[in-house]
């Protein structure tokens, strides 16, 4: 964290001549590799770049440096109540959601929100929310429908929906919401 000369790692790992470099990371390190990359003919070639969704943001995919790359992150929700949700967003914040959990982080909020409410205590005017009551709460979600799809929680606390997009940024996306929808695969887990 904090480096900007990425040459010393970039040498290392172009000397291992990969078929793909893939850096989970955020930015602004990732800038400073995507731009410094180029100067490394292993690694010239953008479709040996892989970026996780810490990157799939509007201030890095529009680097030029980016074009050709690929990224992981999460599969865009589909449906009704999520397009409803981006209009809400979009008339309430005058731009769409840029972040690529803001789906998933309006799930995990309503979650607990309902957790709350199944466990909270009205005393003498003052709530009362025991600790151990939300999280036995939270971890008793089941069926839960979210933004990202039926969410029930398992006995470690996990909630989320496992789908993962592979997208790509190609010369033709130049927005994020164009390199989102480049959508070249899909994961999602059996029973997910």
């Amino acid at each position: 964290k904090g480096d900007t000369d990425m040459r010393p790692v970039l040498t290392e790992v172009a000397a291992s001549q990969p078929d793909v470099v893939f850096f989970p990371i955020f930015q602004p390190e990732a800038d400073f590799i995507v731009r410094q990359a180029k100067g490394f003919p292993q690694l010239a070639d953008t479709k040996k770049l892989f970026g996780a969704d810490g990157l799939l943001s509007d201030t890095f995919v529009v680097i030029a440096q980016t074009e050709g790359m690929y990224f992981s992150g999460p599969a865009t929700p589909q449906g009704t109540a999520y397009q409803e949700f981006v209009g809400k967003y979009e008339k309430k914040f005058g731009e769409k959601p840029i972040q690529a959990f803001h789906a998933h982080s309006y799930d995990a909020a309503n979650m607990i929100f309902a957790a709350i409410e199944k466990v909270a205590v009205r005393e003498d005017g003052k709530l009362h929310i025991d600790r151990q009551k939300l999280i036995e709460a939270m971890y008793a979600t089941k069926d839960y429908q979210g933004l990202t799809g039926m969410l029930s929680c398992d006995e470690f606390g996990d909630c989320a929906a496992a789908k993962i997009d592979i997208v790509s940024n190609t010369p033709a996306q130049k927005t994020i919401d164009q390199v989102r929808g480049n959508v070249l695969f899909t994961f999602e887990p059996p029973g997910g």
